[in-house]
């Protein structure tokens, strides 16, 4: 994720997508604050903004709820 950051400041990314191979995988991405596409709920974006506030809190260190 901060190889993500710092691309995304040198270069004008907008944010990261993942695409998740279940429900289970989204469901982990989610609980980092992605947010699913409305048409394609395994698809699921943050925005930069987000990415950076993330990091500036400390939050990305810690673990996700386990599933």
């Amino acid at each position: 994720m901060s190889r993500v950051l710092s691309v995304a400041e040198s270069s004008g990314c907008v944010g990261l997508i993942a695409d998740a191979k279940d429900s289970e995988a989204a469901n982990f991405y989610a609980a980092f604050g992605f947010q699913p596409a409305p048409e394609s709920p395994l698809l699921l974006f943050m925005p930069f903004p987000e990415i950076q506030e993330l990091f500036r809190v400390g939050a990305y260190s810690t673990p996700p709820p386990h599933f």
